[in-house]
């Protein structure tokens, strides 16, 4: 099929791998980005960290760390109900793995992968044009070897490569898997998110916030040190175990938050400061047999959803999105090839990572929580991915 201006690029979804594919593909493509809600769908008060292989990626695309507000990590502290600290070690991930980790909100971050998607080529130092996102723009289907997508009004829109990164319900995912269907799992923990005020956390509890035995509570500044993040994590409720799936997150009733950490009084108290809470069912996927097909391949949270508890989800995303380098001088004819390459590398990684974040839990030592992470951490991008690997293959 041919082509002017480079491939012709359809992307479905705008979430953090999204838009970085629509960034790294916009310099030699042109992109269109289809997102079935609105601009500003699924930007809530959650928090988010970014570890070394992604900050690195993200450097490297004119990411503005400024203006994201992000807050560079450098010490990693466990606290014991009683405010008493049990390990205080700092991180050095900046000499160790190249990039020291990021928090920040993923409201903020989703922000600014939008600009680096839209902004003009000038503003950036790059060639080619901004991507074209259309929000509202529900996909219902997707013909992968002929690299057509059918939307809810009928239209269709033909392209030379299509990226799938619908998030962790994908509703096209099964166009490329076949007649198979895959669903994310409940784990058995749920986790409740909110972000208050620095200034307001201060005021409530001077030492800190405690860490207790029973639950992983995680918290991490965001915005400049202006908010506190909170992640509390504990065992889901049986009744919830037998629910149907549900959305990845919603809205969290706030005396049901307190309740659950009734027992806890300084994060209780953390927890009423809150202006609004989420909670998350926290589910995973199972490994997808292959990613791709024809024209056509799947990314993001919609290839490989896992659960926050060693918070490397956001650095797959954004390096599945940074996989499409690989096209950067790709031609039409080439597209399935390449889609089958990137299969090839990305998705035993996935697998790795989602096996080794599965046997973290709420009492995996801080060591082996960083020895689970150690692959991510060294990742540096797909071609020295692709060269380590056949490096190995050798030996």
């Amino acid at each position: 099929m041919a082509s002017t201006g480079g491939l012709k690029v359809c992307i479905i979804g705008s979430g953090l791998a999204g838009l970085t594919a629509a960034r790294v593909l916009r310099e030699h493509h042109q992109v269109t980005v289809f997102e079935r809600g609105s601009l500003d769908v699924a930007t809530g008060g959650q928090g988010m960290s970014f570890f070394s292989s992604a900050v690195k990626i993200l450097k490297s695309l004119g990411y503005d760390h400024t203006r994201v507000r992000v807050v560079p990590s450098s010490i990693f502290r466990v606290m014991a109900k009683d405010g008493t600290i049990e390990i205080e070690a700092p991180l050095n991930f900046d000499t160790k793995y190249g990039a020291a980790p990021w928090t920040g909100l993923r409201a903020d971050a989703r922000e600014e992968l939008f600009r680096l998607a839209i902004a003009p080529s000038a503003d950036l130092g790059i060639s080619g044009d901004p991507a074209k996102i259309v929000p509202g723009a529900v996909v219902v289907d997707v013909n992968p070897e002929e690299g057509i997508v059918t939307l809810e009004d009928g239209s269709t829109f033909q392209a030379d490569l299509v990226i799938v990164a619908d998030g962790i319900h994908s509703r096209l995912c099964k166009t490329i898997q076949g007649d198979q269907n895959y669903f994310p799992r409940k784990t058995g923990l749920t986790i409740y998110r909110v972000a208050i005020s620095m200034d307001t956390a201060k005021e409530l509890l001077p030492p800190g916030p405690s860490q207790p035995k029973t639950a992983l509570i995680v918290t991490y500044p965001c915005r400049d040190f202006h908010y506190l993040h909170l992640s509390c994590i504990l065992s889901t409720s049986e009744e919830k175990m037998q629910a149907p799936g549900g959305s990845w997150f919603d809205d969290a009733d706030f005396e049901d938050v307190i309740k659950a950490f009734s027992d806890f009084p300084d994060v209780a108290k953390l927890l009423k400061a809150g202006h609004e809470a989420e909670v998350w069912d926290m589910q995973d996927l199972d490994p997808l047999p292959f990613w791709n097909r024809g024209r056509a391949i799947v990314i993001g949270d919609a290839a490989h959803a896992m659960t926050p508890m060693m918070g490397i989800g956001a650095a797959l995303a954004i390096e599945d999105g940074e996989s499409f380098r690989l096209f950067d001088k790709a031609t039409s004819d080439e597209v399935p090839g390449l889609l089958a390459k990137m299969d090839h590398y990305r998705r035993p990684r996935a697998a790795e990572t989602l096996a080794n974040n599965r046997n973290v839990t709420t009492e995996t030592s801080s060591e082996d929580r960083m020895l689970a992470m150690h692959g991510v951490l060294t990742y540096d991008g797909i071609y020295h991915e692709m060269g380590l690997k056949d490096d190995l293959s050798r030996l």
